[in-house]
């Protein structure tokens, strides 16, 4: 197999990986991440004082068990899903697109982060773990990462000391009249990664916000590419990097909310947006 050369950006040089050092809810996974682009590397050293690029001439040994995903299809972001859920895999190496480097992993959805504020949930998980982040620390979805916590346990303690949360939730300024306006000329439809548990609750916030005669789809999951696709989505409105980016690979063309934690995404299926005024704009244009 050909060589290649590949690269390590961290806070010192690695003269000889330990492959089996590291956090197991990576990406991957357990091991030692490199990339064949040089810029990546030294992005991923900026987040350290001492910023160190270590370079590695490889050549991939063909009797490793190796899993190469050539594009960011369902199974690439299913294995990422499981693997930052602390599940294991038997591959020796694992080559693929990286969702932490342009795009980030927490549940969310059309409601949460598009018609509502994205950072809506930033003081009541400061209050849990007690703690003061701002908007500016949230420049990454990994929520539970910022507070020192599982994505699950952090969702176990909102939802069990802030359930009132979701039915506290804001209407952003111009999202009622502009998913008015769409509505009179156009089929639209609230997608959501909220689990049929929060149905009800769901349900009585848009009531409540005068937003209930919109279709509400509760998926329980990330996945929102194949829902797109059997509604027949023409757009798709967004603030999550990872779905964004999931649904532009897919075909659909997405607008996507400006958030600190989504910088640096971009495919021409993306169009970037700051408001629903932008919004209503970008799509009397198509």
């Amino acid at each position: 197999m050909a060589k290649m050369t590949v690269y390590h950006g961290g806070y010192m040089a690695v003269e000889h990986p330990e492959i089996r050092k590291g956090r197991n809810t990576k990406d991957f996974g357990t091991g030692f991440y490199c990339t064949i682009i040089k810029e990546q590397a030294q992005r991923w050293a900026k987040r350290y004082d001492t910023k160190i690029v270590s370079i590695y001439d490889v050549r991939l040994d063909s009797s490793l068990k190796i899993k190469d995903f050539r594009e960011m299809t369902d199974e690439w972001l299913d294995f990422i899903i499981n693997c930052r859920a602390g599940k294991t895999h038997n591959y020796d190496i694992v080559i693929g697109a990286m969702a932490d480097d342009q795009i980030y992993n927490f549940v969310s959805d059309y409601i949460d982060g598009t018609i509502t504020s994205p950072y809506h949930y930033l003081p009541y998980l400061n209050s849990i773990y007690k703690r003061d982040l701002t908007e500016e620390d949230y420049t990454t979805v990994y929520w539970a990462e910022l507070y020192g916590d599982t994505f699950e346990g952090m969702l176990d303690k909102l939802h069990s000391n802030y359930l009132n949360s979701y039915s506290e939730a804001h209407v952003v300024e111009g999202a009622k009249e502009v998913v008015g306006e769409l509505y009179k000329e156009n089929n639209l439809f609230f997608v959501t990664a909220r689990n049929s548990t929060l149905e009800e609750i769901t349900m009585d916030w848009l009531k409540k916000q005068e937003l209930s005669y919109v279709p509400l789809y509760l998926l329980g999951t990330d996945r929102k590419l194949n829902k797109a696709k059997e509604l027949e989505c023409d757009i798709f409105i967004e603030d999550h990097p990872m779905n964004a980016l999931h649904l532009a690979e897919g075909g659909i063309k997405v607008i996507l909310i400006d958030c600190n934690y989504n910088k640096g995404v971009e495919h021409q299926n993306i169009t970037r947006v700051s408001s629903w005024k932008e919004i209503k704009n970008v799509i009397d244009k198509l």
